[in-house]
Parts: structure tokens; C-alpha cells; sequence
């Protein structure tokens, strides 16, 4: 049960600093282990899905675009 609400009280604190950021270009991503195979803090037991939405979340961002660098374009 001490899991339960240390997740709950991680999720409060990242709702707070989500709703504390001034920008149109944020997203809150909450990890779970049914849709990401990862549900400990910092995904510490996936953390290549971690580094894939930071790095999917700044392809966004920057207005990436995979075929312009493999030369499709």
C-alpha cells in the first residue's frame, strides 16, 4: 500500500511542476507499466522508454524530421 500512495504523491508533485511551467510546449508523460513497461520512479527498470519519450517529446519540439536526414527529402 506504501507504493500506492508514494506514486500517487510523485504524480501530484509532477502535476504541480507541469501546471508551474509558463509554455504551450510541454507534456506530461506518466509512466505505467501496462502501456510502458516501466512504473518506477525516473523509469528505472526501462529506461531506454523513458530516454525514447524524452527524445520523441524534443523530435516534437524541434520540428524533426527522420526522412530529411536519411536524404528521403
Amino acid at each position: 500500500m506504501l507504493l500506492c500512495f508514494q506514486f500517487v504523491a510523485f504524480v501530484n508533485q509532477a502535476e504541480e511542476f507541469y501546471q508551474g511551467i509558463y509554455s504551450d510546449d510541454k507534456d506530461l508523460h506518466i509512466f505505467k507499466l501496462r502501456n510502458d513497461g516501466s512504473n518506477d520512479h525516473c523509469q528505472l527498470d526501462n529506461r531506454s522508454r523513458g530516454t525514447q519519450v524524452m527524445f520523441d517529446w524534443l523530435d516534437n519540439i524541434f520540428d524533426y524530421n527522420d526522412d530529411f536526414v536519411r536524404g528521403i527529402i
